[in-house]
């Protein structure tokens, strides 16, 4: 693109005539020459001191590198979409006034091949008017974003680095002849508000820094077509050539508060971005590539293996990114060899086996018996009778004689997602960029991080109607929207706050399949199919006497497994008496029975059981009771032929 001086009407009129047939004919193939105009509205050093004084590292005087250490070839670049109407292009002097050629599009062309790489070779994109006819150079107006050149970034970013073509001096003003949006929805045609950012329309990007000395400083670094082209990386930062400038100043732009985008839009002109000083009415443009940013100035993730997580080892959850069956949620059998889910690989609880049918822990069989309604099947799991004959696909379960997938009809406790049969926190282990928190728990997100609700920059917090923003800090909900009333509650660890009440987190959910809630967690419910004898009771698999380690207040005594009010509080009994039911009778020996609930009821789950049993349930033995009742009544007969005597 040239830069000109003010144009006269008349040559105003020429050149929108020009300029509308760029899309139609082929360029000259000769180089270009450079222009010695100054650049049109005084961009370029003025436009570099309003984001130097923006911010302190606005204005970077040196090649383009991440804050990680990545140079400019190491990057993962946007792919072209659509909404070239120029010209594509490659120069053939990879500097500054580079000389290229450029032509038209031809039908079946991959323009992909001149967008998709920093490599010299280019695209462009000329702005128009509501009829379609290109505007002058000069001429504002028409900044539409489904008018210019839109690409993929490939993954969740906050920012996007621009590294431009230049054809003309001076600098830094071609540096500046972008305007730039980004957005979730490509096929928008909506603009939001610079101060109501809205992922599903087109937002308005900030210009915040730009890199004086563009992406390499080697004046023999190769450029497209040429031979060699694979020596980018060796030439960074090498000075062995003599200072120079390959094309123009790389530039930085972003959305408020870290908020995320996929997609970009790029048009030529800058219609005064961050400020007037940067106004720029450039009726085309040359962008060699584009590439996405974190927030702190690294990488973007990119989800390689397709499976809709991000690499760990750059902010992401995936524990292996080449991998499509290996992401965070993924079903993981009890048996399996490898780590599918990217969670630590656990071994079957305390009486629950692997089930070769389901690849789920479930409950064993205790000498070929289970619970009411529960039949012992061929691996000695114990499954619901309906099911006993039923087989399922890996992954499912047989639920009424039915297959199912292990997460049909779970609803899980605020702030997990079932997934893979387990109701998880799928903010485990994810680290969001500055400005963002985790919102995979949250009702309705579509991204894994977002703008924490509380940002500063805005006039006011990212939250919609009917919800409020909690912005405290060290809260489970800190920068998140919830219920109004629930920004400021401080509820206890087994609670959640709903409608600006705290409630038992466990209330309204029901776990997925052999699991039951506690403490607002699901967990495995070892106890679901296991049959215990007597007044016995199950606690995480295994059977006890259900006063086994309650310890009642005064003035009771556990029945049960409950305690109840001790009808002997106050009784006063003579010698050789003791208290039964509130009577005074003959003291003996006594039994007073065992406990019914289960460990959700507060009782520890750690005690040790009275009888080993076996693998299943350990059933306690019940000769015990009978044994003292026998000897309490020989003991009474003896009192009594000893009274008689008497």
């Amino acid at each position: 693109m040239r830069c000109f001086l003010p144009p006269s009407r008349a040559t105003l009129a020429s050149l929108v005539a020009l300029t509308s047939l760029v899309g139609a004919l082929s360029l000259d193939a000769t180089p270009a020459r450079a222009q010695t105009a100054t650049c049109i509205d005084a961009t370029g050093e003025a436009c570099l001191n309003v984001i130097r004084a923006a911010r302190a590292d606005g204005v970077v005087d040196d090649i383009f590198t991440t804050s990680d250490g990545l140079f400019a070839p190491q990057l993962h670049f946007a792919t072209y979409l659509r909404g070239v109407n120029g010209c594509i292009g490659n120069t053939h002097t990879p500097t500054i006034l580079s000389g290229y050629t450029c032509h038209a599009a031809t039908p079946g062309e991959d323009i992909g091949m001149y967008a998709n790489s920093l490599d010299w070779y280019w695209t462009q994109v000329v702005r128009t008017d509501d009829s379609g006819t290109g505007v002058a150079d000069g001429t504002g107006g028409f900044y539409y974003p489904w008018r210019g050149r839109l690409m993929d970034l490939g993954g969740e970013a906050n920012r996007v680095v621009l590294f431009p073509i230049t054809d003309h001096a001076p600098l830094p003003c071609e540096a500046f002849e972008y305007t730039v949006w980004l957005s979730n929805n490509p096929d928008a045609t909506e603009m939001a508000p610079e101060s109501a950012p809205d992922a599903s329309k087109w937002n308005p990007a900030r210009l915040i820094r730009a890199f004086t000395q563009g992406w390499t400083r080697n004046a023999t670094a190769s450029g497209a077509g040429e031979a060699g082209r694979g020596d980018l990386a060796t030439h960074l930062r090498d000075n062995s050539g003599g200072e120079a400038v390959a094309d123009a100043l790389a530039t930085v732009w972003a959305l408020p508060c870290g908020i995320t985008f996929r997609y970009i839009a790029i048009q030529g002109g800058n219609n005064g971005n961050p400020g007037p000083e940067c106004v720029y009415d450039s009726s085309e443009d040359e962008l060699d590539a584009v590439a996405g940013l974190n927030e702190d100035n690294t990488a973007i993730c990119i989800d390689a293996d397709g499976d809709g997580h991000r690499a760990a080892s750059c902010g992401g959850d995936d524990c292996d990114d080449t991998d499509a069956s290996v992401h965070p949620g993924a079903f993981e059998p009890c048996g399996a060899t490898r780590d599918l889910d990217c969670r630590p690989m656990e071994t079957c609880p305390t009486g629950t086996i692997c089930s070769t049918a389901t690849g789920l822990c479930q409950t064993a069989c205790f000498e070929g018996g289970c619970a009411s309604g529960f039949a012992c099947a061929s691996d000695s799991t114990c499954v619901e009778a309906a099911c006993l004959s039923v087989a399922c696909a890996a992954g499912t379960l047989c639920r009424a004689g039915a297959c199912v997938a292990p997460c049909e009809g779970a609803v899980c406790p605020a702030g997990r997602v079932c997934s893979g049969g387990a109701c998880l926190d799928p903010c485990l282990g994810v680290v969001c960029p500055t400005n963002q928190v985790c919102l995979a728990g949250t009702p309705g997100a579509t991204t894994l991080c977002g703008p924490s609700c509380n940002c500063t920059e805005l006039a006011a917090p990212l939250c919609p109607t009917g919800r409020a923003c909690d912005a405290r800090t060290g809260t489970p909900t800190a920068g998140l929207c919830v219920d109004p009333g629930c920004e400021s509650a401080t509820c206890a660890a087994s609670e959640t706050c709903t409608a600006g009440a705290c409630v038992d987190a466990c209330a309204g959910v029901t776990c997925p399949v052999g699991q039951w809630c506690t403490g607002g967690e699901c967990v495995p419910d070892r106890c679901a199919s296991v049959r215990c004898t007597g007044s016995d009771v199950c606690r995480d698999g295994v059977c006890f006497s259900a006063c086994d380690g309650v310890t009642c207040p005064a003035e009771q005594l556990c029945r049960d497994g409950v305690c109840v009010p001790d009808p002997c509080s106050g009784v006063v009994c003579g010698d050789g008496e003791r208290c039964l039911a509130g009577t005074c009778v003959p003291s003996s020996p006594t039994d007073d029975g065992g406990p019914t609930v289960r460990p959700d009821a507060g009782i520890p789950t750690h005690i040790a059981p009275k009888d080993t049993g076996a693998c299943g349930c350990r059933v306690a033995s019940t000769n015990g009771g009978t044994a003292w009742r026998l000897f309490a009544a020989l003991l009474g007969l003896l009192a009594l032929g000893l009274r008689r005597r008497r």
